[in-house]
């Protein structure tokens, strides 16, 4: 298969082996020793098994707003990127986060590829939401709102948090900055405390959000 089908098919950001397969009339074993070759030589960049993008594309846009979430959304389906990592990038935790955390219907699941490293833990279909689309080229791609974020940060939390919250002040323990809540986003918090319908977890929101504007 000639190297030329890549440059072709730029504007397709993601090949797949079914892709590249229509391009081409060769055999099974001549194209997957082209997607091997074509890896080995740096041309192509493997993002997980018969899922690919060529190296001029992450050239091009690996800087980009938003090509790191389109990646995380495409590895894993359905899925939102949340947790540490969208926290991290509102500022709500100090520390930055370069592992792209994720939340999915699926079994969770950790993928590593030269565009980074991508953790998925699963979430009850109740709580998958709170999630917004977002543009990236042609493509749509999820990441959970700050609020959500934050509450889905506690929810994975909820077994190292304190059973006993009298005199704690869980925004100082957890060094986050609330900064940039508006009251009707500590509303939407507390309101995803109560769908998930555990104790703890209403008890720790209903701590911080006390504590936000302290």
């Amino acid at each position: 298969m000639k190297k030329s089908i890549l440059k072709d098919n730029l504007k397709t950001l993601f090949l797949t082996k079914d892709m590249l397969r229509s391009l081409s009339d060769e055999n099974e074993e001549a194209i997957n020793k082209s997607i091997t070759r074509w890896i080995k030589s740096g041309d192509l960049v493997k993002l997980k098994n018969g899922l690919y993008i060529s190296k001029e594309n992450v050239d091009s846009y690996s800087s980009t707003e938003g090509f790191t979430e389109l990646i995380a959304n495409k590895l894993r389906t359905p899925s939102y990127v949340s947790l540490e990592y969208v926290l991290s990038k509102h500022g709500i935790l100090t520390e930055a986060i370069y592992t792209v955390t994720s939340l999915t219907l699926k079994t969770g699941r950790k993928y590593s590829n030269p565009t980074g490293e991508y953790i998925y833990k699963n979430i009850r279909k109740e709580l998958f939401t709170g999630y917004t689309a977002m543009r990236f080229l042609n493509y749509t791609y999820y990441i959970a709102t700050k609020e959500k974020a934050l509450f889905d940060y506690i929810y994975f939390s909820i077994d190292t948090l304190p059973e006993d919250l009298e005199n704690i002040n869980l925004v100082e323990e957890l060094r986050l900055n609330m900064k940039s809540f508006k009251k009707k986003e500590l509303v939407k918090l507390q309101r995803y405390a109560k769908i998930s319908k555990n104790k703890k977890v209403i008890k720790i929101i209903e701590n911080i959000v006390k504590n936000a504007s302290n």
